[in-house]
């Protein structure tokens, strides 16, 4: 029997970044929130029974000469993890920009673990499920709930589990995960034409060290009572400053941001190098995005889940 469905990948942006301490492992402990947000990859993906093979397509090409990318790497774990012997096809249409710090591959491993649970029944828990999503990748589990908290068709006690959220305060070494209300707004999301190596960002942390962190304490208390002046005011992305310093490119996009309307916020995601603007009105976020994309073809306008 041949079972297939249309899944679909959220992205997500840093409202805060911070590392605050280096492991023994190597791992960094960060203090993040993440937010969900509407930009989407979809997977198309189809099971059956048999024969033992894999077929992966991808609207970006370079990804289907990639075995390590994140879905196969997903769907590499899920079958260690299940036992799971069969045919996959899988059809991924690329949005979200790759290495830009918006989660998309993240999000894409996390979907395939969620729909090879759904279509075979295989009723796995969530702590199961969110085990999987951790060797996957450090923003994987955040992604899965986002998608438990999205999909309707998902069993009911995945969907009724507190965890499911669209924002999240992530601690550890990204992880631990605790529910936030989050900002509702419109996004303009612009990623220049660089790769950002995550790694060697964190690299540059570790040898020059972070003079300023941003404060969570306030940044918490101004997201609980909505007040963008207090959020914008506690907020940062440390990796920001040093992708900048290696990619100048940033610095440019960041000002020219900025400068269209009264953005709420202007942040960098994640490691880099995409940069996010938040718009509490709709026109001004279409204003802004007219204005980037004469200038960045990969410009994206969006919206916050909530």
């Amino acid at each position: 029997m041949e079972r297939e469905a249309l899944f679909r990948a959220y992205g997500k942006i840093n409202l805060y970044l911070d590392v605050t301490g280096l492991l023994k492992n190597g791992y960094h402990k960060v203090e993040m929130v993440m937010q969900a947000i509407s930009l989407h990859d979809t997977l198309g993906i189809s099971i059956a029974e048999g024969k033992e093979a894999v077929e992966f397509r991808s609207s970006l090409k370079s990804l289907e000469g990639d075995d390590e990318n994140t879905v196969l790497k997903a769907l590499k774990i899920f079958k260690e993890e299940t036992g799971f012997r069969g045919t996959v096809s899988i059809d991924l249409e690329k949005r979200i920009p790759v290495a830009g710090g918006l989660g998309g591959g993240s999000s894409d491993g996390a979907a395939l673990l969620l729909a090879m649970d759904h279509l075979l029944g295989s009723r796995l828990s969530l702590d199961k499920l969110l085990s999987m999503a951790e060797k996957v990748g450090m923003d994987t589990p955040f992604l899965m709930l986002t998608q438990i908290k999205n999909w309707n068709f998902l069993r009911k006690e995945l969907k009724e589990d507190e965890r499911a959220s669209y924002c999240a305060l992530a601690t550890g070494t990204g992880t631990k995960l605790k529910p936030l209300s989050g900002i509702d707004s419109f996004v303009v999301t612009v990623t220049p034409d660089i790769q950002v190596s995550t790694e060697e960002i964190y690299k540059m942390t570790d040898r020059e060290g972070i003079k300023n962190h941003p404060c969570l304490e306030g940044f918490l208390k101004g997201l609980k009572a909505g007040n963008h002046c207090e959020i914008k005011n506690n907020t940062g992305n440390v990796l920001e400053f040093f992708a900048a310093k290696k990619y100048p490119i940033i610095v440019y996009t960041k000002n020219k941001m900025e400068s269209l309307g009264e953005p709420l916020l202007v942040l960098m995601s994640g490691s880099g190098g995409t940069i996010f603007s938040l718009y509490e009105e709709e026109k001004d976020a279409q204003n802004a995005y007219e204005e980037m994309i004469k200038h960045y073809k990969c410009t994206n306008l969006t919206r916050t889940m909530i």
